[in-house]
């Protein structure tokens, strides 16, 4: 099952599983657990920047710049008597 493998679990057991209960169950069951491939991906990510020396401090615009006019606030529409 490509299935399986891309989510970073057993190919041939949840082709086993797939085989004693139904296609269709082992795939939504396997959609209902935890990507193990995007897990790893992810402490592998934290673990580099831990090595790094921690995040970085967030770039600053330069001067003179002008600054974002921010959230733009709802209006209300006119009033009807």
């Amino acid at each position: 099952m490509p299935l399986a493998s891309s989510r970073g679990r057993s190919e041939g057991g949840w082709l086993f599983l797939a085989v004693i209960l139904s296609p269709i169950i082992a795939a939504i069951w396997l959609l209902c657990l935890e990507n193990l491939t995007a897990t790893r991906r992810h402490q592998e990510l934290l673990q580099a920047v831990s090595r790094a020396g921690g995040p970085r401090q967030p770039v600053r615009a330069p001067r003179g710049s002008r600054p974002s006019p921010g959230p733009i606030a709802p209006t209300r529409g006119p009033r009807i008597p």
